[in-house]
């Protein structure tokens, strides 16, 4: 193990100096630890830092097996979930590292990488000290450069030029727009989500949201509260879940919170579809069909308390037609894997298919009548069977 270490402490000297000398982008690492987890796995976690502004700063990890020097390299490069820091992907019900989705991937052979939202997570009113405008440049256009600076960092360390790319929910829509523009750089896609319609009704849904969107941006108001006042409510139907809701005197904190996972629409401004909902319900309709509360309360600690509007405006505007992140997904030749979703982005995930014209696309609704967690926080047995090995015998055939 010792030689092990070496070999990662080598590689992360040679990767700092790759990114100052070499990459057209100029980052600079700022911060990076190496860990043993779980049973043969090591990670390898830095920060870097665009610019002079705090904020301006982005995680990259990576998890690979002790024996990656013996194996024949497959690197994945996954891109973290909207909004969410890398911890997403850490996630398991079973609380055991082993178990959660980027483990799980690095203990089938892949050579695991994460590149991390620009993200937002301390107190909003850090912003009366700090440069949050910064916030307004965060959009699908700066996280397609920090997707590309890690494809760069993963072909300087591993010799592979052109990894498999892919990420849930909206880590899926940034992978889509990171092959739109570099469609030469990837040997394949999979994506829980889509990032276009063609449907007239969501197109509408979408233009809305993005029209007040820009319209918040030219009044000056670069980003928002992340979750729209639905973190204090979500925090109250996890410590006080019998307790009465303050949002509805009619029901409790934690049947609140149901409702609005499960109904369709209800996340308002957060819901790209006019029938989307986060998570089913059961037929009783007071509680969760597939996903876990517990696991939906553990992945809320890891979102952003803020949000760029920019960033938002860029998910709607393309749902409702505009084609800046999606024009050239026509040229992409690689593989392409749409993987779950359910009701809530199965509608898009079609769509967005249909703009693949030379690629080999499969499009996997399950659960069929799932949300758009239905495949991720749920149990683990659940999570193996719709997403994980499906996933995995798929990303197997992309290095056989």
């Amino acid at each position: 193990m010792r030689n092990l270490f070496c070999a990662l402490c080598l590689t992360l000297l040679s990767i700092a100096g790759y990114a100052h000398n070499e990459s057209p982008v100029p980052y600079r690492l700022v911060d990076a630890t190496i860990q043993y987890q779980a049973p043969a796995l090591i990670t390898f976690e830095s920060r870097w830092q665009d610019g002079d502004n705090p904020l301006n700063q982005f995680r990259i990890k990576r998890i690979t097996h002790l024996n990656y020097d013996t194996h024949p390299l497959k690197p994945l490069l996954l891109t973290a979930s909207f909004n969410a820091t890398l911890e997403h992907y850490a996630l398991s019900s079973t609380g055991r590292y082993q178990d959660s989705f980027e483990a799980t991937l690095a203990l089938a052979g892949f050579d695991v990488w994460i590149v991390e939202d620009r993200i937002f997570t301390s107190d909003p009113s850090d912003c009366d000290w700090l440069d949050c405008s910064i916030m307004g440049t965060w959009g699908l256009e700066l996280r397609g450069r920090d997707i590309e600076f890690t494809r760069q960092l993963i072909q300087h360390a591993t010799h592979v030029a052109n990894p498999v790319i892919g990420g849930v929910t909206g880590g899926g829509m940034a992978a889509i727009a990171a092959v739109n523009a570099n469609n030469t750089h990837y040997r394949a896609l999979f994506s829980t989500a889509g990032l276009y319609s063609t449907d007239e009704a969501i197109r509408q849904h979408n233009q809305a949201a993005c029209d007040s969107f820009y319209d918040q941006i030219d009044a000056g108001n670069l980003y928002r509260d992340s979750l729209g006042g639905l973190d204090v409510l979500i925090a109250a139907a996890r410590d006080f879940p019998d307790s009465t809701s303050a949002a509805d005197p009619s029901v409790s904190n934690y049947q609140f919170v149901v409702n609005v996972l499960t109904s369709p629409g209800g996340l308002g401004f957060l819901a790209f579809t006019p029938t989307y909902r986060f998570a089913a319900p059961t037929a009783t309709l007071d509680d969760y069909q597939y996903m876990k509360a517990d696991m939906f309360f553990k992945d809320s600690e890891y979102f952003g308390t803020l949000v760029s509007n920019n960033h938002f405006a860029n998910l709607n505007c393309s749902i409702a037609g505009d084609r800046t992140f999606t024009h050239d997904l026509n040229k992409f030749t690689g593989d392409v894997l749409f993987l779950g979703g359910g009701e809530s982005q199965a509608p898009l995930e079609i769509d967005t298919a249909s703009l693949f014209e030379q690629a080999n696309v499969q499009v996997i609704v399950d659960p069929a009548d799932g949300g758009e967690a239905d495949n991720y926080l749920v149990d683990y047995s659940l999570r193996q069977e719709v997403l994980d090995q499906p996933l995995i015998n798929w990303l197997q055939q992309q290095y056989d």
